[in-house]
């Protein structure tokens, strides 16, 4: 189930991980693409002082514009 992947995840910091990672790919896609995304982000991403920085660094890596990426914020099960 995603909602146990999640847990663990979260539990073990290893989120923090996934979502770089996922960013990164979902970003490269959209410049490849052209298509619009959405990224879901749990409480712990918000927690961390890099994700504002990391966000922007990656936006500018892949020179995509930011309105073709929506962010979405899981709520706690």
């Amino acid at each position: 189930m995603p909602a146990d992947f999640i847990d663990v995840a979260e539990d073990t910091n290893l989120i923090l991980d996934i979502t770089k990672i996922i960013i990164e790919k979902t970003f490269k896609l959209v410049k490849q693409s052209g298509c619009e995304f959405s990224i879901n982000l749990s409480e712990k991403d918000l927690d961390v002082e890099y994700l504002i920085p990391f966000l922007l660094t990656t936006l500018d890596k892949y020179e995509i514009e930011p309105q073709k990426v929506t962010f979405e914020i899981l709520e706690s099960i």
